[in-house]
């Protein structure tokens, strides 16, 4: 068992020691989200941070905090999987195929439709556990 009574595999351990949930993935997702515009504000960001890293904390940022304010109204709200499924689908019709349509700044990359479903695999595997 691991510390919260749960088996060790329902438990990632982050890097300050506890393990991931709703809020850790929220706050954090947040935390590096605004560190990378910081960077990109100073001339010091890197390819792979512009090109992965916003796609991949879009969803864990967006859905993290509709459910956080959520869950002030009902402590017991969740995302569902079919939900987190099409707000993926959304999110990646929208940023990599109706925006690059008429906007050249945006373009279409299915590395980013990747990164956008790694960041929505993060936020159904914290809902899955509830916490």
């Amino acid at each position: 068992m691991g510390r919260d009574g749960h088996r060790w595999n329902d438990c990632l351990d982050g890097l300050l020691g506890g393990c991931l949930n709703r809020n850790t993935l929220l706050f954090g997702a947040l935390g590096l989200f605004l560190a990378h515009q910081m960077a990109i504000a100073w001339g010091r960001s890197e390819v792979w941070a512009d090109s992965f890293l916003d796609p991949f904390l879009f969803l864990p940022v967006s859905l993290g905090a509709a459910g956080w304010l959520l869950r002030r109204w009902n402590a017991q709200f969740r995302w569902r999987i079919p939900f987190i499924l099409g707000a993926w689908a959304a999110t990646s019709f929208v940023f990599e195929y109706w925006i690059p349509s008429f906007d050249p700044r945006f373009t279409a990359d299915a590395w980013d439709v990747m990164s956008f479903a790694l960041g929505a695999s993060a936020v159904a595997w914290t809902e899955s556990r509830g916490k």
